[in-house]
């Protein structure tokens, strides 16, 4: 075989999970012959085929299955010997890869990168930012950070902080166009429709202080912007454009430096209408959680200020 068994362990696990050869000479920076020569010693060595190959796939065999299990496991617990002992050195090190979406990762996760990697001046972060739902596991993330629901059940969440959005729309928008009233009011305006989360173009809004069992106003709006990034939905409503409805995160400092303003605040966006939205931080449900990533995780859940 080679000098360095995990090595082989952890190509053949790659394998098992990408299902390409180039995929994971890629990830080990190694020719593509050089990862099936390290498979086919492997089988030799086992005297088992563990996948089956054709020129379009790569799938594992029934052994190959069996044998998946085992090295998962072996290389779940040396994983966690060595964590063991980064923590019995005070030293956390290693790698450390984040998914997150592109807004957040810029207003919150930089400012917060720095004062981490200055507590755990060992730990090598990947931040990958996108708007896009990156698969954890394809993609060999430790943990992502995630705003509003869930499509997987294969992802372990922990709750980081409960999101409240907030109508507003600029000051001269409001004296050009006038102030709405009530939530039907939204139909004679100008809406600027965010596609990121759970918005759309369907707002739902209950009065402030009513029962949780009062009805709900629904209310379909349209105007002259829709995106699925919300900062450009920002930027219009501050240019005065329209009315937005946005996560209060999003337009902390809009809302601080009176560029934007609160609209309709003796209503509030119902959460049951719209489905609850949370940011959260979620990982594999299969793959041992890492000091590193807990540390990190622990480390948000007290640094991020309530949003």
């Amino acid at each position: 075989m080679t000098s360095d068994p995990l090595q082989v362990f952890r190509i053949f696990l790659r394998l098992a999970q990408h299902r390409s050869f180039s995929k994971v000479a890629d990830l080990e920076n190694m020719h593509v012959s050089s990862v099936s020569r390290r498979i086919e010693m492997l089988e030799s060595r086992l005297g088992l085929r563990l996948f089956n190959r054709t020129t379009r796939s790569v799938a594992l065999t029934p052994p190959g299955r069996a044998y998946l299990q085992r090295v998962e496991a072996l290389l779940e617990g040396f994983d966690e010997a060595r964590e063991q002992a980064d923590m019995a050195s005070a030293q956390l090190a290693g790698p450390l890869r984040i998914a997150a979406p592109v807004s957040f990762a810029r207003l919150y996760l930089a400012p917060l990168l720095t004062k981490f990697s200055q507590q755990h001046p060992a730990i090598e972060m990947t931040v990958l930012t996108s708007n896009e739902v990156s698969d954890l596991i394809e993609e060999e993330f430790d943990l992502g950070v995630r705003i509003g629901g869930l499509r997987s059940s294969t992802l372990t969440v922990r709750r980081l902080a409960r999101v409240t959005r907030i109508l507003c729309a600029s000051p001269g928008y409001l004296e050009a166009h006038g102030v709405p009233r009530n939530p039907t009011d939204l139909k004679a305006h100008r809406c600027l429709v965010s596609d990121y989360g759970q918005a759309g173009a369907r707002w739902y809004f209950r009065k402030a202080r009513s029962q949780s069992g009062a009805r709900a106003a629904a209310v379909s709006v349209s105007g002259p912007l829709r995106s699925n990034h919300g900062e450009v939905i920002v930027r219009a409503a501050r240019d005065g454009l329209g009315i937005a409805l946005l996560p209060s995160w999003l337009i902390r400092h809009e809302l601080a430096n009176g560029s934007l303003v609160p609209v309709l605040e003796s209503f509030r966006w119902d959460f049951a209408s719209s489905r609850e939205s949370h940011v959260q931080v979620v990982f594999p449900a299969r793959k041992t959680l890492s000091h590193r990533a807990r540390a990190f995780i622990d480390f948000l859940a007290a640094e991020l200020p309530g949003i």
